[in-house]
């Protein structure tokens, strides 16, 4: 009898570990990706970042500018820059949850209204269920991609386009109406809009100019040479509630890592 009790027990310990194994290998399981996110190739280069309003006669002139888009020379390398600002969709499948402050169509509305450690938490879970390295573009990658790279300074549009397609701010983007035309109408209707609706700029990039604004890695500095304000960190790009000067594409702006409704992001994979 104490043989077969022995023998019972150590079966009953084998199903045990076996089911403990079976949970553990399940919660390892890498997430599906049924929304892969689109990504377009931009070519490195040197350019000068920024514009300023002091000389009309000046590199990258104009009249709009703020004094913290300071004019100075930057290289980047290559690197694939998100077609598209991440969908509601695209985060929910990494993440669970839809934090989004306006609701529609998820496969194709920009998430918004989420904080710098809930997308860190994001990129986290989208490298692991791609094997891809994503993260957030800095401020000089992410101007020289809205600029229109190295296509752009082969058709000469690079310093001449303000916003990122065109130097009508209508076709490329949401904005709420004109700074110094009362007559433009803005089109950003209080909302959100669906990605790839306007032209795309010289590199096949949707977005970058209105709808939501868009995180940068850096944390900002008002000027080249200051200190970063941290833990202010920088935004670019504009959004459906700004005016058309903020949605330039050398507009800066600053804000603190907690979640806001006219806020997302997009992607940069190395």
């Amino acid at each position: 009898m104490k043989k077969n009790y022995l023998s019972n027990l150590t079966m009953v310990v084998v199903v045990l570990i076996a089911a403990c194994t079976i949970t553990v290998t399940s919660c390892k399981k890498k997430r599906e990706v049924k929304n892969p996110y689109e990504v377009v190739f931009v070519e490195g280069g040197t350019y000068w970042m920024g514009s300023q309003s002091d000389s009309i006669n000046g590199r990258n002139y104009d009249p709009l500018a703020w004094d913290n888009e300071d004019v100075h020379e930057v290289t980047v390398g290559s690197f694939y820059m998100g077609k598209y600002e991440v969908t509601q969709t695209q985060w929910i499948e990494m993440m669970g949850v839809n934090p989004s402050y306006f609701r529609g169509n998820a496969d194709i509305l920009p998430i918004e209204n989420i904080s710098f450690s809930d997308i860190e938490e994001f990129i986290k879970r989208l490298n692991e269920a791609t094997g891809k390295t994503y993260r957030l573009p800095t401020e000089e990658e992410w101007e020289y991609a809205a600029r229109g790279g190295q296509p752009a300074m082969a058709d000469s549009t690079f310093y001449t386009f303000k916003y990122s397609g065109s130097n009508r701010i209508a076709e490329v983007g949401w904005f709420e109406g004109s700074i110094t035309d009362p007559t433009v109408i803005g089109n950003g209707m209080h909302t959100t809009h669906a990605i790839g609706e306007k032209f795309a700029n010289q590199l096949g990039i949707y977005d970058m100019t209105g709808n939501v604004r868009e995180w940068c890695s850096n944390l900002y500095t008002e000027h080249i040479n200051s200190i970063p304000a941290g833990p202010l960190r920088v935004q670019r790009g504009g959004c459906w509630n700004y005016l058309d000067r903020g949605c330039r594409n050398t507009s800066r702006y600053n804000g603190s890592d907690n979640a806001d409704f006219t806020l997302g992001l997009r992607l940069v994979q190395e």
